[in-house]
């Protein structure tokens, strides 16, 4: 599982091109959790390339002025065919691993489905999500 919290793109890069991460210790996840709450500044093409992630989970407030997640987020997991889930249309999200290697997870959520809408969110005007 890979949790960077309100790192955006800045940091992803950090993690690729500085810290080297993508090599040692290596990226590959099955459980993403989507730095800033589905902000497209918090994820890219990249750093799913990086981490090649089975299903994305995201921390969404249901009244948000942000418009979380953002549209450009939406397509480009829905591009990809990754699942995601949101708390504010999923309610409490849950992974349960048994924590050996090649163990696996489940999900279990509170309510409603795998990728799932939520409110229509906004394509995000900001530069840094033109190229995702």
């Amino acid at each position: 599982m890979w949790m960077s919290g309100d790192a955006e793109h800045e940091a992803i890069e950090w993690f690729d091109v500085t810290a080297g991460y993508d090599v040692a210790p290596g990226m590959d996840v099955d459980v993403l959790k989507a730095n800033h709450h589905g902000s497209c500044n918090g994820i890219n093409s990249r750093f799913l390339d990086l981490l090649t992630p089975a299903v994305v989970t995201m921390g969404v407030s249901s009244t948000n002025g942000y418009g979380h997640v953002h549209t450009q987020t939406k397509d480009l997991l829905s591009g990809r065919s990754i699942p995601w889930y949101r708390t504010d249309e999923n309610g409490r999200v849950t992974f349960t691993s048994p924590g050996t290697v090649g163990g696996g997870y489940s999900v279990t959520v509170v309510r409603g489905s795998a990728s799932m809408d939520g409110d229509a969110g906004v394509t995000s005007p900001q530069g840094a999500c033109a190229h995702l």
